[in-house]
C-alpha cells in the first residue's frame, strides 16, 4: 500500500487549488498542473480537493476504525461449525486431493517456482545479492519488505510488484526490466 501524502503536502495543494492562479481549460488539466507543482498525480490532486470541497479535514490523518465484520472466509468457517478458519483451509485443501493446507501451499510453490520468470528473477536476485557479500539484508532493507518476502523473491515462490520490481533493478545497479521484458528474454 502506498504511503498517504504528507499533511504539508496536502496544504500546498489546497493553496494552489484556493489561489486559482493556475487557468487551464479542463479541470483534468487543472489537476494535473497542481499535481506537477505538487509532485503528485493530478488524480492525487483531485482526490484531496474532492474532500476539501466536502468538508472533511484533510490536514490530520483518520483514526482507523477496527473492523466489524469477519473476513467472508472466517465467517464460512463458522458457519459450517469449523472452530478455527485454518481448520476450515485445512478441509477446503483435502477436498481438493492434498494431503492438508501446508501440502497445499508446497505444492503451490513448486508450481510458482517452474514458472520461467520465477526462475530468472530468482536466479538474477541469487546471483547479484551474492556478489554484494553476505548484503542481502540491506538490500531487502532498501526495497522495503519483510524478510519473509524477500525470501520468497529468492526463492521464485512470488515476484515483486512492478514499483517493487524498478526500485530492486535500481538498487542492483542493472537496467530496469519489466516483467514483460524479462519473459521476452526467457522465451
Amino acid at each position: 500500500m502506498r504511503p498517504k501524502l504528507p499533511i504539508p503536502a496536502r496544504r500546498f495543494i489546497i493553496e494552489l487549488y484556493n489561489s486559482k492562479t493556475i487557468s487551464y481549460t479542463s479541470d483534468t488539466m487543472f489537476y494535473a498542473k497542481i499535481g506537477e507543482l505538487a509532485g503528485v498525480s493530478g488524480v492525487t490532486v483531485k482526490k484531496y480537493v474532492d474532500l476539501f470541497k466536502k468538508n472533511v479535514n484533510i490536514f490530520k490523518d483518520p483514526v482507523k476504525p477496527t473492523p466489524i465484520r469477519n473476513p467472508p472466509q472466517k465467517r464460512v468457517a463458522k458457519k459450517q461449525n469449523f472452530k478455527t478458519d485454518y481448520e476450515y483451509q485445512d478441509a477446503q485443501a483435502k477436498e481438493r486431493g492434498y494431503e492438508g493446507m501446508s501440502h497445499y501451499v508446497q505444492e503451490r510453490n513448486k508450481i510458482k517456482q517452474n514458472q520461467p520468470i520465477n526462475k530468472k528473477l530468482s536466479n538474477l536476485l541469487q546471483a547479484e545479492t551474492s556478489t554484494r557479500n553476505g548484503k542481502k539484508t540491506e538490500v531487502r532493507l532498501e526495497l522495503g519488505v519483510s524478510l519473509e518476502m524477500f525470501h520468497r523473491y529468492l526463492r521464485g515462490t512470488a515476484i515483486p510488484s512492478p514499483d517493487k520490481l524498478e526500485k530492486l533493478f535500481e538498487i542492483l545497479n542493472l537496467p530496469y526490466n519489466t516483467i514483460d521484458d524479462i519473459l521476452e528474454e526467457v522465451l
